[in-house]
């Protein structure tokens, strides 16, 4: 058997040329038969003459042929294959085994297939006597050859078509063994120069993103696959995000050899994403951190135990503005506003926009530091904003919590900042406030009597009294003001001074306004038919919020034409404060009310931001001289006050009333300073419309 299996080994190896171990195989004729029989390749022996002489049925099967005509159709076929009678056909063979190539065969079961065929000279001494040949049926292996080629060229091609990268590199040798065409799109470096000049990945990545690169290197030594983002910068300059997903190939001994890899350029993954983050965590309109984005951020140094302060706060004013100017400037003021307080907030700190006109600022510092933080903010507002056409000064409230001291987590120390901001507003603008714990019963009072004061204008619990006012020489009753009451069911009467103030921080007051406006219209179409006598000019009060209500003058013009008011029984009374802080729109709201016939007074005259221009500015009717300087009447500047107030009215054809009269000496005073009218305690407290009829029936006080 060791015979058979040396003659196998050497069959199996084909290009051997160790012929000798055959020629003494091939002479023993019991050995021929045995190999003939079981070898699973084709053997056949033709003689000099080139006739088969032996075959066995492996070649039988292999090349199909029928029982009856196997040595016919075996001749036959190789003969057609090869010229078996030329002698430099056997002197090639008997030179050296002859590999005859791939031939094509019909076989009758199996189709069509490819051979192989191996002649291998067979001699006895010196003399060739035969040759030995060897048919292996390839076709399978063709085919798979073929398909492993067709299959490789499909993956080259895609892989040098696919948007990835595709990589490999050589560890030990650090030089790339393939990277794919695409890379010229990622990093303007074609791969035939990538490879050529050896160039180093690494030298293309963001150098912000190198370190994080880096770090990959010991979980890759370890065989662990990666995946990870980073930047890297073409040559023209662009920035590309990419995903990189490297496996590590290591040898038997577990040592890294060889990076596979594909890099995907995610950019427009990433810009989609960070679009999806500034819609979640920023507002579209000031591109400030919105609420969401403060949470979070509170959270984050809560949970790290950083100190902090919280800075709540909003524009004064701002629904009316927005209302009247229309939400266009309302925008652009919002938009300007965040800019200039942008400019004064560190890096390190957080400002946001909750929502409206609502702001927060994040402050990482300590109590002590708050209040000179605070006050940079207010002083950046000081300058006004020019928006179009418009002057605008804002002001704002502000409310402040700490963190620890203030609260644990981000809903209660937004919500004691925003107790804070409402403490801040009743001090008027440009206030601020430092929570504190009794806040919170305080602010618990005012929002009970706040949300009173909207079930009081629904149900009817308001009423107004009307307080009288007297030509000084005369002594009648010439007109008089409209005063709003509350009488609250549980409470009684509250005072104007405590639910005043309460209306106009929380909008309600030109609610009111409009709801005392109606009511007095009502009562004066009840005097004008009960006889003309009994009727004179009512005088009503005006806030600022008013005037900036779009289309406030439409609503005032209904009202007296459904109530059939002359418009000279109306007068409508403002303060200042009211006309410094919306020049613009007062200046033609004034006209306008010139112009329909209603007068207008001008109240606390010569207190706050008293301007003598105002009095030639605006259509004004009616100086009210400040009660402080009638109270103050002894002193001689308040005196020559009241005097140059009175003159210069005078002199601009402006009545003037002198308000707070309680005593006689208030009285006599204002008579010999000339001045026109009068309206105080002394003469006749605010009484209802029964008795103000009867006031009027006397018409002498």
């Amino acid at each position: 058997m060791s015979k058979i299996n040396q003659l196998l080994e050497l069959i199996k190896n084909h290009e051997s040329d160790e012929y000798s171990v055959l020629k003494e195989l091939c002479t023993d004729e019991y050995f021929l038969d045995y190999f003939f029989k079981y070898y699973p390749d084709g053997v056949f022996y033709i003689d000099l003459h080139g006739n088969v002489r032996y075959y066995n049925e492996s070649a039988k099967r292999i090349l199909g042929l029928d029982d009856n005509k196997v040595i016919d159709q075996l001749n036959r076929f190789l003969h057609d294959t090869f010229d078996l009678n030329d002698e430099k056909w056997f002197a090639d063979v008997m030179e050296q085994p002859v590999k005859m190539g791939v031939n094509k065969k019909d076989n009758q079961l199996t189709g069509p297939i490819l051979v192989e065929i191996l002649y291998m000279p067979i001699s006895l001494g010196n003399e060739l006597v035969g040759v030995l040949g060897l048919i292996h049926d390839i076709t399978e292996f063709k085919l798979t050859k073929d398909l492993l080629k067709k299959n490789q060229q499909q993956l080259l091609t895609i892989y040098e078509n696919v948007d990835s990268v595709l990589w490999s590199v050589d560890t030990k040798n650090q030089t790339t063994v393939y990277i794919s065409t695409s890379i010229i799109d990622l990093i303007g470096v074609s791969a035939e120069v990538y490879k050529e000049r050896h160039l180093n990945w690494q030298d293309f990545i963001h150098p912000d993103d190198v370190e994080h690169y880096r770090k990959q290197k010991p979980m890759l030594l370890n065989g662990q696959k990666v995946k990870h983002e980073y930047r890297v910068i073409h040559i023209n300059g662009d920035v590309r995000w990419v995903q990189d997903y490297t496996i590590p190939i290591l040898n038997e001994d577990g040592e890294l050899f060889r990076l596979d890899g594909v890099i995907v350029d995610i950019t427009e993954q990433k810009v989609l994403e960070e679009k999806k983050m500034r819609l979640i965590y920023y507002d579209h309109l000031t591109e400030l951190p919105n609420k969401r984005y403060l949470i979070e951020k509170i959270n984050g140094m809560v949970e790290a135990e950083l100190p902090f302060s919280l800075i709540y706060f909003d524009l004064d004013r701002f629904k009316y503005l927005n209302d009247t100017l229309g939400h266009t400037i309302g925008d652009r003021l919002l938009q300007a506003f965040s800019v200039r307080v942008a400019s004064v907030i560190q890096e390190q700190n957080l400002l946001a926009r909750i929502g409206g006109d609502v702001f927060a600022i994040v402050v990482r510092n300590n109590d002590s530091d708050i209040v000179p933080y605070v006050e940079r903010v207010l002083r950046v507002l000081k300058s006004p904003f020019h928006i179009e056409k418009f002057e605008l000064f804002i002001s704002t409230s502000i409310g402040i919590t700490c963190y620890p001291t203030d609260g644990k987590n981000s809903h209660k120390l937004l919500s004691n900042a925003q107790m804070a901001l409402s403490m801040a507003k009743d001090l008027g603008n440009n206030s601020y406030q430092i929570y504190t714990p009794t806040m919170k019963g305080e602010h618990e009072n005012e929002f009970k009597l706040e949300s009173d004061l909207r079930r009081a204008l629904i149900q009817n619990e308001l009423f107004v009294e009307f307080q009288p006012r007297v030509d000084v020489i005369t002594n009648e009753i010439v007109s008089a003001e409209a005063l709003v009451r509350w009488e609250h069911p549980e409470g009684g009467r509250i005072p104007p001074g405590l639910f005043i103030p309460l209306a106009e921080q929380s909008g309600l007051v030109s609610d009111i306004g409009e709801w005392v406006l109606n009511h007095v219209c009502e009562q004066l179409k009840t005097w004008i038919k009960d006889g003309s006598h009994l009727v004179v000019p009512i005088s009503v009060n005006l806030s600022a919020q008013t005037f900036m209500r779009r289309n406030w003058e439409r609503t005032l013009c209904s009202l007296l034409d459904q109530n059939q008011i002359p418009p000279h029984l109306i007068e409508f009374e403002i303060t200042e404060s009211t006309i410094i802080k919306n020049e613009e729109i007062m200046s033609e709201a004034l006209a306008y009310l010139h112009e329909k016939g209603i007068k207008v007074a001008l109240d606390d005259f010569g207190t706050g931001f008293s301007s003598l221009s105002y009095l030639k500015k605006f259509e004004i009717d009616t100086l009210k001289i400040d009660k402080s300087f009638i109270q103050g009447i002894q002193n001689k500047k308040d005196i020559a006050i009241i005097r140059c107030i009175i003159q210069l009215a005078k002199e601009l054809n402006i009545r003037v009333v002198g308000e707070g009269i309680e005593t006689e000496e208030h009285l006599t005073m204002l008579k010999e300073l000339e001045c026109d009218e009068i309206q105080g305690f002394y003469l006749s407290k605010p009484v209802k419309h029964e008795q103000f009829r009867e006031l009027l029936r006397k018409r002498v006080l």
